[in-house]
């Protein structure tokens, strides 16, 4: 279950989901993956999944990749609310590489990028940025 607070934002809502998610090795280090989310507060109806492989390879004991390609799709009710169009459709296709980097026992930085791809023409149309390129540094902590 994950619910969502939006302190002072009237154009979204608090809701809450009931999500599944599901991994296989398949083979070494590549899994397949699968994750399926339910609105059960404020948008019954909306459901949204995604399937992929992920692959994590370790360079050495401070140094680590991880990389993603997976395609979302979603019901009628999700693209309604969060798009403004209400068509169940294969929403994107997500590519995505981070690298770790362990600095000592404790503290680990994590550069990282992603792109997300919107598939369908009228979900696009909807949108500003149909496809979005993103990427960060996470400084994070260990104990």
């Amino acid at each position: 279950m994950q619910f969502y607070f939006y302190l002072n934002q009237e154009d979204s809502p608090d809701t809450g989901e009931f999500c599944l998610k599901f991994s296989h090795p398949v083979i070494a280090s590549i899994k397949f993956f699968t994750t399926h989310s339910f609105d059960i507060v404020r948008y019954r109806g909306s459901y949204f999944g995604d399937a992929g492989l992920s692959f994590k390879h370790e360079f050495n004991s401070k140094l680590s990749m991880d990389s993603v390609l997976s395609l979302a799709w979603a019901s009628n009710k999700f693209n309604e609310v969060y798009i403004g169009f209400p068509k169940t459709a294969f929403n994107l296709v997500t590519a995505g590489v981070s690298f770790t980097y362990y600095v000592n026992d404790t503290i680990y930085l994590s550069p990282h990028i992603e792109t997300q791809v919107i598939l369908d023409s009228n979900l696009q149309d909807q949108l500003d940025k149909p496809t979005i390129f993103n990427g960060g540094l996470a400084i994070g902590m260990e104990f």
